[in-house]
This record gives structure tokens, C-alpha cells and sequence, in this order.
């Protein structure tokens, strides 16, 4: 959520004689005003996230969408919802990006808001820290981790680490957005199926701790950490 906020002190900068306006004077000042501003910040926010965003304006300190009946000494606030937009820019562009054989990659990256996977952007609801990545076994070796090539001529670069460089270029003043590796938590998958098969067959061998770490590694993949402002 991004929110910019109007109210008199504003007015003041731009128009010295604010003593010499009636009330009914002083609020057209002050909506007229935030019109202006709220219309420049939709369309940089449009321009940012490649559509209109929805935005909600709140009149002294209410629902309202009509900016005249504002209090000459009151408070105009819009409200956009950036951050739903900014987790659909990302998880689109990582499905697009994704190198497809049988589209079982693609499919698997999954949004979590909080520890919770959700099925789309629109329901992070007021999670402040959301996190996109994919359970297969297999995501790492497509980012070329610890030195090792890329799997996919598709990706030559990598997946996620290329969508996380294009999304802090493009929302760096709006979140901290990190390529980092997480663990998948509360969600049956093929990694964690897989680790688990692993660590059983690995605890006969090296013993429950070592096979315990190891499987800590496995269930851990690229990800994108989304810290909303």
C-alpha cells in the first residue's frame, strides 16, 4: 500500500495569502490541489507497474471520493494498492521467463504471504513480506548456484535471479526486493517429497543428523523476498 497524503499545511507553500480565502475558498484550494497531485502519482504508478493500480481516496479520514468536501484545515489521502501489483509484476514475469518442457516448473512457483501459500497475488491480503519460489528439486540447478552451469539453454542466466535484478531496477523506492533461498514450510510438494525420500535413505547411511541437514539444504530454493515499505 502506498499512501500520499494532502492537507492545508500543503497549500500553504504554494499560496502565501491563504488568510485572506474564505473556508469554501480554502477547501476548492486544497482539493484542487490534491487533485493535481493524486493524477501525477496515478500516472507514475501506472508507468511503474505497466497498468493502472487501483487507488482509494480518503477525505478527513473517510472513504470518499469527492475531494470538495474536504475541511479547509482537513486531510485529503490516496491510497494505492502497490503491493498486489508489484507481487503480480513479479510472479508474471517469473512464469514467463521460466523455461518450459512439460510446464512443471512454471507451475511450480508459488506465492506466500507470510508462511502461507496463496493461490494468486490478489490474496496476500496485509502480509508485509511475501515470498515467490518454485518446489521442484530441481530450481536450484536452473540459477547455476555454487558455481555450477545453468541447466536450461531457456535460461541461460537463471530465473529468479534475473527477475529479482529486473525488479529492483523497476520497485527499488517502493520495497526491498531480495534473491535469497528459503525453505519451503506447511505445503506438500515434489521437494519436499523428494527430501523426504532422500533423508530416509541418507539417515541408513550417515546417521538422522547429517541426513537432518542435508535435508535443511534440499527443501531450500531460490526465491524472491518481497519486504513491502
Amino acid at each position: 500500500m502506498l499512501s500520499t497524503k494532502f492537507d492545508a499545511q500543503d497549500i500553504t507553500k504554494v499560496l502565501r495569502d491563504m488568510v485572506a480565502l474564505t473556508d469554501t475558498e480554502k477547501s476548492a484550494m486544497l482539493a484542487q490541489f490534491a487533485t493535481v497531485e493524486i493524477a501525477a502519482a496515478d500516472q507514475a504508478n501506472a508507468s511503474a507497474m505497466g497498468r493502472k493500480v487501483p487507488y482509494q481516496t480518503y477525505v478527513d479520514g473517510r472513504a470518499n471520493s469527492n475531494l470538495m468536501s474536504v475541511r479547509p484545515d482537513g486531510v485529503i489521502v490516496a491510497e494505492w494498492e502497490l503491493g498486489v501489483e508489484m507481487v503480480r509484476w513479479i510472479y508474471t514475469t517469473l512464469r514467463e521467463k521460466a523455461p518450459v518442457l512439460k510446464g512443471e516448473y512454471r507451475d511450480s512457483i508459488t506465492i506466500f504471504a507470510g508462511d502461507q501459500a496463496v493461490s494468486s497475488p490478489d490474496d496476500i491480503g496485509d502480509a508485509d513480506m511475501i515470498t515467490i519460489m518454485s518446489t521442484v528439486p530441481y530450481a536450484r540447478k536452473l540459477e547455476g548456484v555454487a558455481g555450477k552451469k545453468y541447466m536450461s539453454s531457456q535460461a541461460p542466466d537463471g530465473v529468479f535471479q534475473v527477475v529479482h535484478a529486473m525488479a529492483v531496477r523497476r520497485f527499488s523506492n517502493q520495497a526491498k526486493i531480495r534473491y535469497t533461498f528459503r525453505t519451503l514450510s506447511g505445503m506438500t510438494s515434489s521437494l519436499e517429497s523428494w527430501a523426504t525420500r532422500r533423508m530416509a535413505k541418507n539417515a541408513r547411511k550417515v546417521g538422522v543428523r547429517k541426513a537432518q541437514r542435508q535435508y535443511d539444504k534440499d527443501t531450500r530454493n531460490p526465491a524472491i523476498l518481497i519486504m513491502l515499505k
